[in-house]
């Protein structure tokens, strides 16, 4: 009985991932062959509320768990997103190849309540520091871009992903009471030590999810 109902779940995740992959092929081709025009923004709205309506994380804010009210927040963004600075779209999706655009567009409006106002002011606060990792490529030689290695910023600041939950999430493991403000002033300057979370974020993360 338990493999039975352990195949029935992957059935339905595989499912879920066949028509998010077939949603994003939609939306690639629709931007190859066309302008923003209001075709395919209407197109994309459409895509966009289906992977809205697909829950994943049951968890408040997530897609398929979204209010009335919250759901207009994500159109509304989303339909915003494409007449503003183009840096802020870039910004929300710096994680395209492995997040789909429903939990991005609701992982940024969950830090504001879904407020798309304040969402901008949090973004065009953002936009200087990820204009300039961006330029650095987000530091992919990390011992380069540091003047250490990645072990030694570890050792001061332990933080290590290890595997994803059941719902796909990834796990991060932190000890907080571990970590050592001293030791990372002595090793690394202010200025330069956002270095480490670009790297990590752009470049290691990604790979986490993928597992």
């Amino acid at each position: 009985e338990n493999s039975m109902i352990r195949s029935e779940e992957a059935d339905i995740a595989a499912g879920k991932a066949g028509v998010a992959l077939e949603h994003q092929a939609r939306r690639v081709t629709l931007k190859a062959s066309k302008e923003m025009t209001t075709e395919y923004l209407g197109e994309s709205t459409n895509l966009l509320l289906k992977e809205l309506k697909m829950p994943n994380v049951r968890e408040k804010g997530f897609p398929g768990e979204l209010t009335e009210e919250e759901l207009e927040a994500v159109k509304k963004f989303q339909l915003e997103l494409q007449t503003r600075d183009p840096v802020y779209k870039q910004i929300v999706f710096a994680l395209s190849v492995v997040e789909k655009e429903a939990y991005a567009l609701c992982r940024f409006l969950r830090a504001r309540k879904f407020d798309v106002e304040k969402v901008f002011e949090l973004l065009d606060e953002a936009k200087v520091h990820y204009s300039k990792a961006k330029d650095a490529g987000f530091y992919p030689d990390l011992e380069q871009a540091l003047g250490f290695s990645r072990s030694i910023f570890l050792s001061q600041y332990p933080a290590v992903f290890s595997g994803n939950a059941k719902n796909g999430c990834p796990v991060l493991y932190l000890k907080l009471g571990s970590i050592q403000p001293e030791g990372i002033k002595c090793i690394v300057t202010v200025d330069k030590i956002d270095r480490f979370f670009w790297n990590d974020v752009v470049h290691a993360f990604p790979s986490v999810l993928k597992t």
